[in-house]
């Protein structure tokens, strides 16, 4: 799986970069997904390897503790040339998400043309164990934006899609709107999600 691992003892080498890395654009791919139907995936070598496969891609990141932008899938987040991964990783509880929950000061996450799992529990995981989170691409092609001091003990996280409006002179217009409509995308990309 890695290149780096110690055939020997079974882990990987430890990056001279690990502690001070802050920004990583890769593509992950190659992971088997057996819970994707209907598409053409990597089949698993043995029963449970995507899962083994992608602890391993989490055990990896999470030690790159200085991490403030992490962009997995491809390295533009808005490129429309790129085709949608299915062997990438789940970013999904389950699949073991939650060992990155060293990554304190992790900024932005792009999850571009990637078919993850990312449902309401992981953006709420996402928020309150990355503080300072501000920008999540790629949810189904659309990019939120997780507002500053935002309080974390709501039932839906306050995210935002980016996009472009024609907005009133008045501040007090343009936060309702941007507050309604955040709530809105937010409310139909977990509809999505079921």
């Amino acid at each position: 799986m890695f290149i780096d691992r110690d055939p020997n003892a079974g882990l990987v080498k430890t990056w001279a970069c690990e502690s001070s890395l802050k920004v990583l654009k890769v593509m992950v791919t190659g992971i088997p997904r057996p819970d994707l139907e209907g598409v053409e995936v990597v089949g698993e070598v043995y029963a449970g390897e995507g899962p083994t496969i992608q602890s391993q891609v989490y055990d990896r990141l999470a030690r790159l503790t200085n991490m403030e932008s992490l962009w997995l899938g491809h390295s533009r987040p808005n490129s429309s040339n790129s085709k949608k991964l299915w062997d990438c990783l789940e970013m999904s509880l389950e699949s073991g998400l939650d060992k990155l929950s060293g990554l304190k000061g992790l900024k932005e996450l792009s999850v571009s043309h990637m078919s993850t799992k990312i449902g309401l529990k992981e953006l709420q995981w996402m928020i309150e164990h990355w503080p300072r989170l501000r920008a999540i691409y790629g949810l189904n092609g659309h990019y939120f934006f997780v507002r500053e001091n935002e309080a974390h003990g709501n039932v839906i996280p306050h995210l935002w899609r980016d996009i472009n409006f024609k907005w009133d002179q008045e501040e007090n217009t343009q936060a309702k709107q941007k507050k309604a409509f955040r709530r809105v995308v937010l409310e139909d990309y977990l509809l999505e999600q079921q």
